[in-house]
């Protein structure tokens, strides 16, 4: 009886044995398994890090490009801003040399179409000096010599203020005669 109760013993503890044994490896193939799926899963994930390393180093070169294409836009707007500085005194200068042109244009026009008085108006409200002194001269001798002088001082002085180099030859009773250019 005692190997009967030794026989079923051994019979159970071998039962349970291969029970483990089964467990084990059932227990041991779903690891596998799951090994294989985190293997097959951090393959992915790595390829996908990979991926966007790539793309954030790419994203880093085009960042610096447009960092020095903006850098550069802003020298060239620097630049404009200058040129447009300048290019607006320019305009400024012309257009103050336009006005005083016209102020001694004027002067000749009321001279040819306008009265004494108003002639007289217009030289004196000139702010010319040296264009009054020799109005003033010519009005007091009436001479041909200061008459010339008076005419050439008024043509030169359009012609100083346009910028150009013209420079009267001969004034004969108020006409120019010629200029070189």
């Amino acid at each position: 009886m005692v190997n009967k109760i030794l026989f079923i013993l051994g019979g159970i503890v071998f039962m349970i044995v291969l029970a483990a044994a089964v467990g084990l490896g059932v227990w041991a193939y779903s690891l596998n398994i799951q090994l294989t799926q985190a293997r097959t899963d951090y393959q992915t994930l790595k390829s996908g890090n990979e991926k966007l390393n790539s793309s954030y180093n790419d994203l880093n070169t085009e960042s610096s490009k447009t960092q020095a294409d903006l850098t550069d836009a802003q020298a060239q707007i620097e630049n404009l801003q200058g040129q447009l500085k300048k290019a607006q005194e320019d305009n400024d200068s012309l257009n103050a040399r336009i006005a005083a042109i016209q102020g001694k244009v004027s002067i000749l026009y009321t001279w040819e179409f306008g009265t004494q008085s108003a002639f007289d108006a217009k030289i004196n409200a000139s702010g010319d000096d040296q264009l009054k002194q020799l109005w003033t001269t010519w009005q007091k001798t009436k001479s041909q010599d200061d008459n010339i002088k008076f005419w050439d001082y008024i043509i030169q002085s359009i012609a100083d203020t346009a910028g150009l180099s013209l420079s009267p030859n001969l004034v004969l009773n108020g006409a120019l005669i010629g200029l070189v250019v």
